[in-house]
């Protein structure tokens, strides 16, 4: 827990960066830190590109690797390549990675984890070999074993120290589960050598639903430990359950921007949150100078007629008393006296455009170009849009390699 807690403090500034954006991100007013947006650019770019890196199902492709005749192994083959096919469609891979997609742009990594899962049903013994075999057990049948695919939210992880990923010595997931499933992870040896070294005091005294723990996966010891938060009480201890070639149950997390030894991510939105915040007082701006931007005007006080020709609709003939008289004082211009608005629409069209430029700045520094916008200009050629796809989408490309 002590190295967990490094772990939180060493990232700790990402984690702030990244709490201010997932707020951004969702308009959460509720949040407590972070501002919402009137102009949420962040929420744009992360659905523009999430949709770019990722907008398609993998499909499996297993072949022999040399082109023999080998019917067994083309059976084989075929047999993998209709598993995975199952194991992709039954999932929901699309979802899960979609999520890990989104944290990653929201705010700088993104997780996904693999879990096995086992579907079994319970078997009773043969009746006709009871006699003979007293005391048989009830067993279990598996019927259906798969992965699953889970994204793990960013607040829910941390790994050790390590300058890179093969190096990384632990991960740890963070849960929140009830009394009873605590129990059933409690081993009992465990737990009474664990309170004999507590005097025998209980190590958590209450009853509440909710218990946070921490399911850390250590590569040195090959285990995976489960660990209560609150008083680094350790559940239960598992030799390695997987048997993965990694030992962890994942990938790499995704992280679009990194650095060469250092593991540490860095929130996209804080590389243009300064823009970002330009961009949402010019908004605000314009919506404050907008609602002041009305047609009013000054009349004479007994001119009650001129009110109802300002109400009349379409094609409606309003008598109007004196209009002999109005007509002398150089007709309804030298009546009525309008309010300038003349300034306030030269500023708003000066706003306008600082704006426009302030999102080209945002554009330039994220890469996403007008082409991946699927904006474009109708007096730009063929040519001109093909360079801009083709510059516009190195970033993409790089991206979509992690």
């Amino acid at each position: 827990m002590q190295r967990i807690r490094e772990a939180e403090t060493r990232e700790k500034t990402w984690r702030e960066e990244a709490a201010l954006a997932e707020a951004a991100y969702r308009n959460d007013n509720k949040a407590e830190v972070g501002k919402t947006y009137d102009f949420n650019i962040l929420h744009s770019n992360v659905e523009t590109i999430v949709p770019s890196l990722y907008n398609s199902t993998p499909v499996p492709d297993i072949r022999r690797r040399f082109a023999d005749k080998d019917p067994a192994a083309k059976q084989f083959s075929d047999i993998v390549e209709r598993a995975i096919s199952i194991q992709i469609d039954d999932n929901r891979m699309d979802a899960e990675i979609e999520r890990q997609t989104q944290d990653a742009f929201v705010a700088g990594r993104g997780i996904v984890r693999v879990r096995f899962k086992a579907d079994g049903e319970t078997v009773d013994p043969d009746p006709s070999f009871v006699a003979d075999m007293e005391g048989e057990e009830v067993t279990e049948a598996t019927l259906n074993e798969r992965i699953e695919l889970e994204a793990v939210s960013w607040k829910d992880f941390v790994c050790g120290k390590a300058q890179r990923w093969r190096d990384v010595p632990w991960v740890a997931f963070r849960h929140t589960i009830d009394r009873k499933e605590m129990d059933r992870l409690t081993n009992g040896d465990l737990y009474r050598q664990q309170m004999a070294e507590s005097d025998g005091k209980p190590l958590l005294a209450t009853d509440d639903e909710d218990i946070p723990i921490w399911e850390v996966w250590c590569k040195r010891s090959m285990t995976v430990k489960f660990i209560r938060d609150e008083d680094s009480f350790v559940l239960s201890v598992h030799d390695d359950p997987l048997g993965l070639q990694g030992f962890f149950p994942m990938a790499e997390p995704i992280q679009p921007i990194g650095c060469t030894g250092d593991m540490t991510p860095v929130c996209p939105f804080s590389i243009y949150r300064k823009l970002a915040d330009e961009l949402d007082t010019i908004t605000k701006r314009i919506n404050k100078i907008v609602s002041g931007v009305k047609v009013r005007g000054l009349v004479a006080g007994d001119v009650a007629d001129l009110d109802r020709l300002a109400q009349a609709g379409d094609n409606d003939l309003v008598p109007i008393a004196n209009l002999e008289q109005l007509a002398a004082t150089k007709g309804l211009d030298g009546a009525i006296s309008w309010w300038p608005i003349e300034t306030a629409i030269k500023v708003l069209a000066g706003l306008y455009q600082q704006r426009e430029q302030v999102k080209q700045s945002i554009y330039e520094i994220t890469g996403i170009s007008d082409i991946v916008r699927g904006a474009s200009s109708a007096s730009e050629t063929a040519t001109a849009q093909q360079i801009k796809t083709q510059w516009g989408s190195l970033r993409i490309q790089r991206l979509q390699r992690l």
